[in-house]
């Protein structure tokens, strides 16, 4: 893989893939489609880690939580540890 592999239009789909919170395994699966057949997981998290030392103000998605709220009401215990 060589730097020339890196096209601006595939920078940009990665940057939006990136933004949208996929995984790199998942971004890999998309650039393979697109023509880059030999870029592999670790290229993509160092044209990342790259980009986000060039521009700091690269998208970082949001860490993804757990929402306690949208669990069901048989599993929600009150304080006392009885079913709610």
């Amino acid at each position: 893989m060589s730097a020339s592999d890196w096209t601006e239009e595939r920078t940009e789909l990665l940057k939006r893939l990136n933004a949208q919170g996929k995984s790199s395994g998942q971004i890999v699966k998309v650039l393979r489609a697109v023509g880059m057949t030999e870029v592999t997981r670790s290229a993509v998290i160092s044209k990342i880690d790259r980009l986000r030392e060039a521009d700091q103000a690269f998208e970082r998605p949001e860490p993804w939580t757990p929402s306690l709220d949208n669990r069901p009401d048989w599993l929600r215990l009150n304080i006392q540890g009885k079913a709610a």
